[in-house]
């Protein structure tokens, strides 16, 4: 007898959700960064990504298909604002665990993904660089809003899913400072 695919709770996704967007709503320190490289990115980007994929849409009072493609708009949005394409992401998320129980380090592997139709080799010293620059909004990544851009996209995932829910405190402070013309690094 086949076995029933578990599905996730709308909670457990705005949970992992939460703790995400609470994350990506403050500022990085160093010690932040530190702990990203070591593969804290890893572990907190592979749990959400897998409740991601085994929601199956509740519709919640709208038409199914509106809520699901609601739904896939803003994970969609959540995915193509990170610093890493989808066969890299892919990969993070098939192997955070792999990697974090063998290696120790995220910039320590190297591993080969089919993107765009052609093979190549990812390192993890430079999906952790990308990462760090991402996060500071620095480098490649300066003046495109990314981070902001995957913080919105995770409120609506909250909010779709669990609209009773308040947003994470620190994410309503950073729209409340954003809203009054401070700077984060205020």
């Amino acid at each position: 007898m086949a076995e029933k695919p578990v599905i996730a709770d709308p909670d457990q996704i705005a949970d992992h959700a939460a703790v995400f967007l609470g994350y990506l709503s403050v500022p990085p320190n160093e010690q932040t960064l530190y702990e990203d490289a070591k593969g804290g990115m890893m572990e907190l980007y592979g749990d959400l990504e897998l409740w991601l994929t085994m929601y199956e849409a509740d519709a919640r009072g709208e038409p199914r298909f509106l809520f699901q493609r609601k739904f896939v708009n803003l994970v969609q949005s959540f995915h193509t604002a990170l610093p890493h394409d989808e066969a890299e992401r892919r990969w993070l998320y098939d192997n955070h665990g792999k990697v974090m129980r063998e290696r120790g380090e995220v910039r320590d592997i190297e591993a080969e993904v089919m993107s765009g139709g052609i093979r190549r080799v990812i390192h993890g010293r430079e999906l952790v660089r990308r990462w760090i620059a991402w996060r500071r909004e620095s480098d490649e990544y300066t003046a495109h809003n990314g981070v902001g851009v995957a913080r919105s996209a995770l409120a609506g995932v909250i909010t779709l899913l669990t609209p009773e829910r308040p947003l994470p405190k620190e994410y309503v402070e950073l729209v409340r400072k954003q809203d009054a013309g401070i700077s984060e690094a205020d």
